[in-house]
């Protein structure tokens, strides 16, 4: 089964559309407290944290968050930009959580242009166009990328 368990932001607006797209929850960072609190939500009733989170805001402090609430072993993707600020980042608590650790620029600003003059000119209603669940779809998914279906 695939799923976003939590999206976690502070743009009341993107994380309503994020549950429209099938987020079960939604954490409003700027709203609802600390990490510490954000860790406590996402482990209520015995729950575990999830084995996979991407940071896609680019905000320093969302790369610490990142690390700190994925589960031990799990895989943290980094896309955001911070524009060359630091994180506050401990190496030991990737070691010791056995934590892997993967940047990705997916993309070119060219490409952010044209997705919000399609946006916001009515061309597109949603930019969801195939849902693949778990890592071993990745070769599906960039074929579905190089080669589009009609």
């Amino acid at each position: 089964q695939c799923e976003v368990s939590c999206m976690v932001g502070a743009n009341p607006g993107r994380l309503e559309r994020a549950r429209e797209l099938g987020a079960t929850s939604v954490w409003n960072i700027a709203e609802r407290g600390t990490a510490d609190d954000l860790v406590a939500f996402l482990s209520q009733g015995g729950a575990d944290l999830p084995s996979i989170v991407i940071e896609a805001a680019g905000t320093p402090s969302a790369v610490s968050l990142s690390l700190r609430v994925v589960a031990p072993g799990g895989r943290v993707v980094l896309l955001g930009l911070s524009g060359n600020k630091l994180s506050e980042v401990r190496a030991d608590d990737i070691v010791l959580r056995q934590l892997h650790v993967r940047g990705s620029l997916s993309s070119e600003p060219e490409d952010w242009k044209a997705a919000v003059e399609m946006l916001s000119g009515g061309a597109v209603q949603s930019i969801v166009t195939h849902k693949l669940c778990g890592l071993d779809k990745y070769r599906e998914a960039i074929s579905l990328v190089q080669e589009p279906p009609e």
